[in-house]
């Protein structure tokens, strides 16, 4: 919508910011490897063979989580399921049983109960960049004072 023209100011998650926009990353999102808790690897650790060869529950393609798993563990299986959606990603891992790389926010309440299981991964970290994307060559406080006031409240630290 920025890069169309639709609106000064928007939101995005993942790796990379196209289509001539200016960016600031104004915050940081970890990702955590998490199973029920009768998965086989609830309780150990594995390392980024394993996932990449195990079919996860994933987002679907173009999506900020899924592009970071892919940067980060290159290569991956066929998915298990792929989904739209946190909360059918997040319900699809308890459902089919199988593990998913998800947002820790996401899961802290099924994390917290016992619901999913974190497993950590050896040696890999899955973080996103969360940005704010607005046109190049364009100030914020000139086109918009208000999506400018809006950036100010995102980049706060908390």
């Amino acid at each position: 919508a920025v890069a169309g023209g639709e609106c000064v100011l928007g939101f995005v998650e993942g790796a990379e910011v196209s289509h001539g926009l200016a960016s600031d990353v104004v915050g940081v999102d970890d990702l955590i490897l998490v199973v029920p808790p009768t998965h086989p690897w609830a309780g150990s650790e594995v390392d980024a063979g394993q996932l990449r060869r195990t079919p996860l529950v994933t987002r679907e393609r173009g999506s900020g989580s899924r592009e970071i798993v892919e940067a980060t563990l290159g290569t991956i299986a066929e998915p298990a399921g792929e989904f739209g959606s946190l909360s059918a990603q997040r319900a699809a891992v308890t459902g089919m049983g199988e593990p998913t790389v998800i947002a820790a926010r996401a899961v802290e309440t099924q994390v917290s109960s016992g619901e999913l299981v974190r497993v950590p991964v050896k040696g890999v970290t899955f973080r996103r960049l969360l940005r704010a994307v607005y046109p190049r060559g364009r100030p914020l406080g000139v086109s918009d004072p208000d999506a400018e006031a809006l950036l100010r409240i995102a980049k706060l630290p908390g």
